[in-house]
């Protein structure tokens, strides 16, 4: 900062003799005990100078600049400097001052004259707004040394201290929950398969030697023969639900799907001697939701215009009248020979229950079958294994795989991937689930994480209102060091 005075015609002639005064090094002569806080909005600079130590000549000035200068450099904001003068340039000082020939220096915070050999201070405090880019920027002293006429001889920066530093708060390590699920008193599993069967065109009669009739009908036989042969496994049921391809009238189509399903129940019934009851039956018509999803993953040229007719006539035989419609009936015809006959299906189900396991069982069966375990099983799996070992998190990760509905298995799931620092992962489990206690201190977690320090405050908030210790020690930690951050990182 360059600071211009007229100091008057007797202060030329002293300059401009042809003799040039010899110049002293002032640099770092004034004593500077620096101090940096925030007050409010403001930033207050406190300064206590110590002028002891420097020998200025009469002639000369020593203008003190402090200056706030951001982390990369930058802003910089100067403040009011301090003005030292010479006893000769003080008296020109105000003299000039007294006759009006110049106005006072355009804001200084204050201008003393040097009495060499005698001990001078001098309390500098100043007040500023505070700027975001104040924190953890330099506070430094620019020093100008300025001769006769003001011409500046020498300039000179060092730096005082870091303002208000950055300090890093640590966030806390909040605590996840492990929840030991219900027990299963029944654990029903089910075995699925899909049959493909050949019938005779409006006929329902099971066939074994029509078509790929028998290779279809074994994988039924097969899927129950394991259930049967199986110890752990009581067989309790079959369901057998028919579906139609929507060629012909809904209405006959519906009652053909019937048919079918009792017909292809009865031919299991009568094979294999079961008793009737094991059997339920459905049947669902035409299945039009088959069709479209089969058309969507087509590559057909008319593949828009068929989902539109599907999608906007409601009208079961009006809608199978449209598709024939479409290019003169071209478009049909690949439905009847491509996407038709796999519509013309029986989705069998084979129940059953499975006994309880030991621990040691369940070990082994966890790697082999795990569906057949119930989540409280898997819980005491995991819970056999060290916290935080691969064979404790693979049993609580596949506990959520197998139940990604059940907000136990989420909980757990979500406290391993925590732990691991997955966020993303245990969020993405805990919201397609129900808000229980576990699960909404895992998602203040998660939200803390995330800093959105609102939505943690109001999971956290809400578990420990229902008697969760952890949620309510993580609810103190988090406020505690939002407060915390924000005072020294504002």
């Amino acid at each position: 900062m360059k600071h211009s005075r007229i100091y008057g015609f007797a202060v030329a002639l002293m300059a401009c003799n042809g003799i040039m005064m010899a110049q002293s090094d002032y640099t770092g002569r004034v004593k500077v005990e620096p101090s940096v806080v925030k007050a409010g909005p403001d930033v207050k600079v406190r300064l206590d100078m110590t002028l002891d130590s420097v020998d200025l000549k009469a002639q000369h000035a020593l203008v003190l600049t402090p200056v706030l200068q951001s982390a990369d450099g930058q802003t910089e904001k100067e403040l009011a400097p301090v003005i030292v003068n010479g006893r000769i340039r003080q008296k020109v000082y105000d003299r000039e001052i007294a006759l009006g020939y110049a106005e006072a220096e355009a804001g200084p915070y204050a201008v003393v004259r040097r009495k060499n050999d005698t001990s001078q201070q001098l309390d500098y405090e100043v007040s500023v707004p505070y700027e975001r880019w104040m924190r953890g920027a330099s506070l430094v002293l620019r020093e100008e040394a300025e001769g006769c006429a003001s011409c500046q001889m020498s300039e000179y920066e060092r730096p005082l201290c870091t303002v208000l530093p950055v300090v890093q708060v640590v966030e806390p390590a909040y605590a996840a929950v492990y929840v030991e699920p219900r027990a299963e008193e029944v654990k029903r599993r089910d075995e699925q398969c899909e049959l493909h069967l050949n019938y005779r065109v409006g006929r329902s009669e099971v066939l074994p030697n029509l078509g790929n009739n028998q290779e279809e009908l074994k994988r039924l036989q097969d899927m129950a023969d394991r259930v049967e042969a199986n110890n752990d496994f009581t067989l309790t049921g079959f369901r057998i639900t028919g579906y139609a391809s929507p060629e012909g009238s809904y209405k006959s189509n519906m009652t053909l799907s019937e048919r079918r399903a009792k017909a292809l129940a009865d031919y299991f019934r009568r094979t294999n001697n079961w008793d009737r009851k094991l059997f339920s039956t459905d049947w669902k018509g035409e299945d039009w939701e088959g069709l479209q999803r089969a058309v969507e993953a087509s590559a057909l040229d008319t593949k828009d215009q068929v989902l539109a007719v599907i999608r906007e006539e409601d009208n079961p035989d009006a809608r199978d009248a449209k598709l024939r419609a479409i290019d003169g009936g071209k478009t049909y015809s690949t439905l009847l020979k491509d996407f038709y006959p796999p519509l013309r299906r029986s989705f069998c189900v084979v129940d059953f229950t499975v006994r309880p396991y030991t621990l040691e069982e369940a070990k082994r069966i966890i790697n082999e079958n795990p569906k057949l375990l119930s989540l409280k099983e898997m819980y005491g799996v995991a819970k056999s294994y060290p916290e935080g070992s691969p064979e404790y998190n693979e049993a609580f990760l596949t506990a959520q795989r197998l139940y990604p509905n059940d907000a136990d298995a989420a909980t757990n799931a979500a406290a391993v991937w925590l732990a691991q620092g997955k966020t993303a992962e245990a969020k993405a489990a805990l919201q397609q689930v129900e808000q229980t206690v576990g699960v909404c201190n895992a998602l203040g977690i998660v939200y803390a994480r995330e800093k959105d320090y609102a939505r943690a405050e109001e999971l956290f908030g809400k578990a420990a209102a229902q008697g969760c210790a952890e949620a309510k020690a993580n609810l103190e930690a988090m406020q505690k060091y939002v407060k915390e951050f924000n005072e020294n990182n504002y």
